[in-house]
């Protein structure tokens, strides 16, 4: 039993093994699965496509997705929201929410607690934020990716745009949780892109780099950038890397062009419109959503074709529009989002530092890149290059975040592929510090407000960085800035104390400990206070030992060994050495060692100081203020002392003789130690998801989760009674159907199933219980009608195998072991006796039961019952299986023989007789061979006492 739930238990932790990957953009989402057996795959939603619609609909207590509810908003505008995505994290003030407004005026925005936006439903007092929108799609893609993978799926890796802040970022952390997604990290879209083109062109990937631009136009933006491949040394393995160096974004993509597209076609209505209703002034705004759906099918059929003939049936006032557009009208007004779209190429040459002779390739992605004047456009930015179309337009982000989802799962086993991002957009660290007393402006001013740069645009990450600040000794507070803005203030506690309780040592600054995680959240993970002082260190005597027995061995580190390890090796196997001998190989690893010690520093990156924003630099020099940033090492090592390194410098002094060393006394060295400090933020920009509002949003959702459920299940009530219904009227007058129902009680069932039809309608506030208990009371009704069909349509063919059954048994055992006699048989007399008897009974009930079946009619009860005949059967072949068993395990028993007795007969006899034969005989010869004289000493007697034996 154990092991049966065990099994179980098994079978479904694999079934939940599963990860997905969301490609989450403003118009589309794409998910992709990987799960044991299927790897990167892209799910299909339930009208069997590859990609869904960002869009949720509500209305009259119905909730829809996808294209259901693109569909049901082209009516109903302002019950379906769409493009949320693009205000999501923006302050209600914010310019791209104006814009968003602009371009949807049907919508109500109105302002959060957090002066976030969201939308009021324009039925009731409901209020969506953009959150809950998000979390309900995010949730639909779940529901997609467990159906098509045929098990829960959790686990998951969301795809984001790259320029998005820490307050989008956030967002979508918190709508996943709400959403029940188990999230590993947020992936930029552009760099799921280049992983996939890494992924499916690994061959392709050398040690030397190869730059690649990609062109991403979506449905919001357009974005380029510049991922480098190459194959690179990591601290375990070695593998291809896909590292960003250039991106570019600019606010311009399909959806603007269809806008764009829009307005050119409501100028058409205006100028032939034969009502004076205005579409633009619509209170409803249906008339304008129509014209977008017919701006984007004209975009897409002018791709392809010269001219196109537009139309909207009754666009307003029950008046149809109809105008041709041709593909140079098309060109002509789009020809400014363009040349807007071509300055994410330029951006990302800039941040790159690259020119188009460093690229090998260029890969169009997403959506908008089927425009033929885009495509011509770039060739035109980039002189005359080459496009590729290598990738899959849409799936490529879905599908490269699904192999990272299943690299960071632990689960699956995938090839290992680094990844470096880049930093979008800058974080500086400000604060202010006193002045001395000659540093005193003349105005006054008694503090200076200092600049650090913590990241700079495109710098890689994940990555940690610490940034020190050498003047403080009291408590203090400093503030983080992102692209400029103010993000928040920090404000360090303990300072002040850390420093009176340590007197002894002398202090080295405070410390705080920022890092950029996977998802490119910016993480301030400690802060302390550094000290050093000076302690006496005994010296190691088993060390020190050690070297003066073993005088010519040098201390090597791993990174000499690793370089050496091939010489030396080739040596010990025997293969060309130069003639070298083992202490030449030696005193090169000697010599390499000590080169390494002398000239071994820092990393330029982890030592180098901050650079100093250009206010800064206006002012006095960076030196001067002593406050560095840099990158955090795995393992920090502490200094050590001058005296400790001319110790290790002169390993020479160990090999005189240890009677003649003098005891060393205690070395004086410089240990290093912080102290934790305590840290507070305070935001200063917009505020993320609080606990309670999470709460407040799972309410919300499982309220409508729950709504949808009640109304799911009173549909499919309503619609299996419905069907009952209709087809018991049917069934009424159906041949056959008729038979195994009396006239009386054909008129009661067809009077309850017309009233059943007519109550269907009129019942008031029913629920999926009402529908079921009215279908359970007419099943009941028909119940009997049903079961005599079922017996008389079934009958024959049970029947009919019985009697097969009876006769082939008679046949199998009673004919052929009837009359066999004797010891030793497979069936005895008595078994086949017992079994006759029990055909003989099983017949004569079959005769008896099929002819009193025939004196009923068809709507009576039934005498003989399918049922009964079942059980019949199983009673003989339970018998023949007995039998069966005892006649394939039967043996025939071995003949007994008679005893033979051998005539005795000496050897030259039996020599005659096998010389009479024909054959060569040698004579008899005893077994054991003849033994050889010995020449050894026989053995001496030898007496044993009795302790012995």
């Amino acid at each position: 039993m154990r092991l049966f739930i065990l099994a179980v238990a098994l079978l479904g932790y694999a079934a939940a093994l599963g990860v997905m990957s969301v490609d989450l953009g403003s118009e589309w989402f794409k998910v992709a699965i990987v799960k044991p057996g299927v790897p990167m795959e892209i799910a299909l939603n339930k009208e069997s496509k590859r990609k869904t619609p960002v869009a949720v609909f509500m209305r009259n207590g119905e909730r829809l997705f996808g294209s259901d509810a693109v569909t049901s908003g082209n009516r109903y505008p302002h019950n379906s929201y769409r493009y949320f995505p693009l205000i999501l994290g923006k302050s209600i003030d914010d310019p791209a929410v104006k814009d968003f407004q602009q371009k949807f005026p049907y919508y109500e925005l109105v302002p959060t607690e957090r002066n976030t936006v969201a939308f009021k439903h324009p039925e009731g007092d409901a209020i969506y934020t953009v959150e809950s929108l998000l979390a309900m799609v995010l949730g639909h893609a779940r529901e997609i990716a467990s159906k098509f993978a045929e098990g829960p799926i959790y686990d998951a890796v969301i795809t984001v745009p790259s320029e998005w802040g820490q307050v989008e970022r956030k967002s979508v952390i918190a709508a996943a949780e709400i959403a029940g997604i188990k999230l590993h990290q947020l992936m930029n879209t552009n760099t799921a892109v280049a992983l996939h083109y890494g992924v499916f062109n690994r061959k392709q990937i050398e040690s030397k780099a190869k730059n690649i631009l990609f062109f991403d136009m979506g449905a919001s933006q357009t974005t380029a950038t510049i991922a480098q491949y190459q194959i690179i040394k990591g601290k375990t393995e070695t593998a291809p890397q896909v590292a960003i160096k250039g991106v570019g974004v600019a606010p311009v993509g399909g959806l603007k062009m269809d806008l764009t597209v829009r307005d050119k076609l409501v100028e058409k209505w205006e100028e032939t419109k034969k009502t004076a209703a205005d579409i633009k002034t619509q209170k409803t705004g249906r008339a304008m959503a129509k014209m977008l759906v017919a701006a984007n099918k004209a975009k897409i059929v002018l791709s392809a074709n010269k001219e196109h003939m537009a139309g909207v049936q009754q666009l307003i006032d029950d008046e149809d529009f109809k105008a041709k557009i041709t593909r140079d009208e098309l060109e002509a007004s789009i020809q400014g989002d363009i040349e807007q779209a071509m300055e994410a190429v330029r951006e990302a040459f800039k941040s790159s530092g690259m020119t188009n002779d460093e690229i090998s390739q260029i890969i169009m992605f997403g959506g908008g890149m089927r425009v033929p004047t885009i495509q011509d456009a770039l060739r035109k930015e980039l002189n005359g290059a080459e496009l590729s179309f290598n990738i899959n337009a849409d799936e490529a982000a879905a599908l490269g975040g699904s192999y990272h989802a299943a690299f960071v799962s632990k689960v699956f086993r995938v090839k290992t592929m680094f990844i470096k991002d880049a930093v979008q957009k800058p974080v500086e660290v400000r604060f202010e510090r006193d002045l001395e007393p000659e540093e005193v402006q003349e105005d006054g001013t008694t503090k200076k407000t200092i600049k650090r740069t913590l990241f700079q645009k495109m710098n890689p990450y994940p990555q940690k960085k610490a940034i020190t600040f050498n003047r403080f000794s009291d408590d203090f507070s400093f503030s983080v800035f992102i692209d400029g803005q103010l993000q928040e203030t920090v404000n360090l506690a303990g300072v002040k104390g850390a420093h009176e309780n340590n007197t002894h040592a002398d202090p080295k600054g405070v410390k705080a400990h920022f890092r950029m995680n996977d998802s490119g959240i910016l993480v301030l993970e400690s802060a302390d206070a550094t000290f050093e002082h000076e302690v006496f260190e005994e010296p190691e005597e088993p060390k020190e030992e050690k070297k003066a027995k073993m005088p010519d061995i040098p201390d090597i580190d791993l990174s000499t060994l690793e370089k050496l390890k091939d010489k030396f090796g080739s040596f010990f196997n025997g293969e060309d050495t130069d003639g070298k001998t083992a202490e030449q190989v030696l005193e090169e690893l000697s010599k390499a060692a000590k080169e390494k010690k002398d000239g071994e520093e820092m990393p330029a990156e982890e030592q180098a100081e901050a650079e100093p924003s250009t206010e800064e630099a206006q002012g006095e020099p960076v030196a001067e203020e002593k406050t560095t940033t840099e990158e955090e090492k795995p393992v920090e090592e502490e200094p050590k002392t001058e005296e400790a390194k001319e110790g290790e410098e002169k390993p020479a002094e160990s090999a005189e003789p240890a009677e003649e060393a003098k005891p060393e006394e205690p070395k004086k060295v410089v240990k290093k130690f912080s102290v934790n400090l305590e840290s507070s933020a305070e935001n200063h920009g917009l505020e993320f998801v609080s606990g309670s509002e999470r709460e407040s949003i799972n309410e919300q959702i499982k309220a409508l989760d729950q709504a949808d459920a009640d109304r799911l299940a009173k549909e499919k009530s309503f619609n299996d009674l419905e069907s009952f219904i209709y087809d018991r009227q049917d069934k009424l007058y159906r041949e056959g159907w008729t038979d195994a129902i009396s006239e009386e009680k054909r008129e009661e069932v067809a009077a309850a199933l017309t009233a059943a039809s007519d109550w269907l309608w009129d019942v008031e506030e029913p629920t999926s219980v009402t529908f079921d208990d009215k279908l359970a009371e007419l099943k009941t009704l028909t119940r009997d009608w049903e079961r005599r069909y079922d017996e008389h349509e079934k009958r024959p063919e049970a029947v009919e195998r019985l009697e097969k059954m009876i006769t082939g048994m008679r046949e199998l055992f009673l004919e052929n072991y009837k009359n066999q006699t004797g010891e030793g048989l497979a069936l005895s007399q008595e078994n086949v006796f017992e079994l006759s008897e029990k055909l003989d009974k099983v017949a004569d009930w079959l005769k008896e039961k099929t002819d009193g079946q025939a004196a009923l009619a068809a709507h009576e009860d039934p005498a003989l019952k399918v049922m009964d005949i079942q059980v019949k059967e199983k009673t003989l072949a339970n018998a023949g299986e007995v039998l069966y068993k005892k006649i394939r395990m039967w043996r025939p028993p071995k003949p007994t023989e008679p005893p033979t007795i051998e005539p005795t007969t000496t050897g030259e006899e039996s020599e005659e007789v096998n010389a009479e034969d024909g054959e060569e005989v040698k004579p008899a010869s005893d077994d054991k061979p003849a033994e050889e004289p010995t020449t050894e000493k026989p053995a001496e007697d030898t007496t044993h006492d009795g302790s012995e034996l």
